[in-house]
């Protein structure tokens, strides 16, 4: 018992109930060991109530390195639109390891993914390395399945391997692109997107750099004395004009971009906060980067939004229990409408749908939405 607690046992060494033999009055000597435990212990108190304060603000800086521009997601709510769909669109991110790592705990991605829960698939087309001139090549891959009926946002993410130095490394050179090339580059990869026919486009620009924090990772990679040889990768002034021509070329095309170089330097510390290596999000800097796509999105396009969109299926209590047939009917004559035709399921106790054979006459569908 005494050896979990110090303090308890030397309050407890002093009690009378503890004593051995006679009691005595306490003597001048005992009385001071009193008052120091007691200050001791007051001390103690004090001085982890300051530590644990420090670590609240800590987090709390750390957590809350974020856009202000949105508020957190609403807590899951009950659907009021009653508008549905047999298979949900897609949004396809193209880019290098800063989209292809979107999906990792606490991604960017996976954030965009939940903000739009059930109303869409969010595609992951990373590709760790690429830069913008290995993108061109095979951008018709990567957009063979997209039309402007199932695709409704590509996002296109590439830079931050362009703006390798081609002094640098060996490997950054091999990554480098001239910045006019890469502008042109992104402008390619867009026309090829809007052929499929997709409305919804949105350029982000490389991030900034943290130049000792790239250093460092050298450090990591190959030691301390070895990395005191190497010239930096990628450096935060180089990277500038590579994320300017990024936003250029998106007002030269009439498209949102995401000016992440200048974002993230506005956050305090965004250095070691936002980066893990000098050049990859952390989880703050991820969600600093969903957010920032998110209110791209809402200022680009208000009325593209989660609740604009139609549920995949629909929600459970909108489902008729009593007449099944009423919803599972409307179903049928979806299906020959095509699969992203949009549905409505009927209100609890109408009528059953004319019949699948016969969708035209099923008043329920409105197959003009989007």
């Amino acid at each position: 018992k005494c050896r979990s607690s110090h303090l308890k046992c030397s309050v407890m060494s002093h009690s009378p109930s503890h004593a051995h033999g006679p009691q005595h009055p306490r003597s001048p000597g005992s009385l001071f060991n009193t008052e120091r435990t007691v200050f001791v212990a007051a001390a103690l108190l004090v001085v982890g109530g300051l530590v644990t304060w420090h670590l609240s603000v800590t987090h709390y800086r750390g957590a809350h390195i974020r856009s202000t521009c949105i508020k957190e997601d609403k807590p899951m709510h009950p659907y009021l639109n009653r508008d549905f769909v047999l298979q949900r669109p897609k949004f396809i991110l193209f880019g290098d390891s800063l989209t292809e790592r979107g999906f990792a705990p606490g991604g960017w991605a996976a954030r965009l993914a939940h903000h739009f829960y059930r109303k869409v698939d969010v595609l992951n087309r990373g590709l760790g390395g690429y830069n913008s001139r290995w993108a061109v090549q095979l951008a018709g891959d990567v957009l063979a399945d997209v039309d402007g009926t199932n695709t409704q946002l590509v996002t296109i993410f590439f830079g931050a391997n362009d703006a390798a130095r081609p002094d640098g490394p060996p490997q950054s050179a091999k990554q480098h692109v001239p910045v006019n090339e890469y502008k042109e580059n992104l402008k390619k990869i867009v026309k090829a997107v809007q052929a499929k026919g997709v409305k919804r486009i949105v350029l982000l620009s490389p991030p900034p750099v943290h130049d000792v924090g790239r250093k460092e990772w050298q450090v990591t990679k190959v030691g301390a004395a070895e990395a005191a040889k190497l010239p930096l990768d990628r450096t935060n002034s180089f990277t500038a004009q590579y994320a300017e021509a990024a936003c250029q070329a998106a007002r030269d095309l009439s498209l949102p971009c995401v000016d992440l170089y200048r974002i993230v330097q506005q956050q305090k510390g965004w250095e070691r906060a936002l980066f893990n290596d000098g050049l990859h999000f952390t989880p703050d800097g991820n969600l600093l980067l969903a957010d920032a796509v998110i209110a791209t999105l809402a200022e680009a396009w208000p009325d593209f939004t989660p609740d604009s969109l139609p549920l995949h299926f629909p929600n459970w209590d909108h489902i008729d229990a009593a007449k099944p047939a009423n919803t599972f009917d409307a179903f049928a004559a979806l299906r020959e409408k095509g699969p992203h035709a949009v549905g409505t399921v009927p209100e609890p106790g109408a009528a059953p749908a004319a019949g699948a054979s016969k969708p035209a006459a099923d008043k329920k569908l409105d197959t003009d939405k989007p």
